[in-house]
């Protein structure tokens, strides 16, 4: 999560709002894209979404983080024009709706790319202001430890792609012990199947259930 924040706190202000629907529903840039002012609800306790044109052709209603709701509504005091109800929700920074062919190759790919080198860039700062702190202190180990951490998370961080919020919107759910049905409607998987596909192992969230099987330690038998 410290990443993920990272990285959205390095997105330009007509990004970030994008970002943060992509965490809380796990949709495609192609329908975040297509979502229009009047299908966004972001009354308190009542925080949703529906888009309306997906991949499989079924419309999805998703919830919303409250934090989403709030970077949506920062993003509309600043972007304005809020009485074009049918309007696209989201538009590039020059205040131009996304033309439909130019979704990833754009101005949406262009941000998303200049987001990640400035988080880049920022975690690198932040690793070398604490490796000299450390340093300093004589704690070289953890220097170490810390360098080797910032290498971690450079490496994650250029791997991470907008589609990756999916996979991670599976995971997540997953791993927070929600019910199929409810994952399944949160992103818009339509089967079981689908949505397992997207979802990966977490071996720290594995280790934890198995140690919490129901098992009985062996008797010790006196011989």
């Amino acid at each position: 999560p410290e990443l993920i924040h990272l990285l959205i706190a390095n997105a330009s202000w007509h990004l970030r709002p994008q970002l943060w629907m992509q965490w809380t529903t796990g949709q495609r840039v192609s329908a975040i894209l297509r979502v229009r002012l009047c299908d966004v609800v972001l009354a308190a306790g009542r925080e949703q979404v529906t888009f309306r044109k997906t991949k499989t052709g079924e419309p999805v209603t998703a919830s919303l983080h409250p934090a989403a709701a709030e970077a949506i509504k920062a993003y509309l005091e600043r972007r304005g024009r809020l009485w074009d109800r049918e309007g696209p929700l989201f538009l590039t920074k020059a205040g131009e709706p996304y033309s439909t062919g130019n979704d990833l190759s754009g101005h949406n790919r262009s941000a998303f790319n200049n987001a990640k080198a400035k988080a880049r860039a920022d975690r690198r700062r932040q690793a070398l202001a604490t490796c000299l702190d450390l340093r300093q202190k004589g704690q070289k180990e953890a220097a170490r430890a810390e360098a080797g951490q910032a290498w971690a998370d450079l490496r994650l961080m250029g791997q991470i792609t907008q589609h990756w919020f999916r996979h991670l919107l599976a995971t997540t759910m997953m791993a927070l012990g929600a019910p199929n049905r409810v994952a399944m409607d949160q992103g818009g998987w339509l089967t079981v199947e689908s949505f397992m596909a997207y979802a990966h192992d977490v071996p720290e969230v594995r280790r934890q259930v198995v140690d919490q099987l129901p098992l009985s330690p062996p008797s010790q038998k006196k011989g």
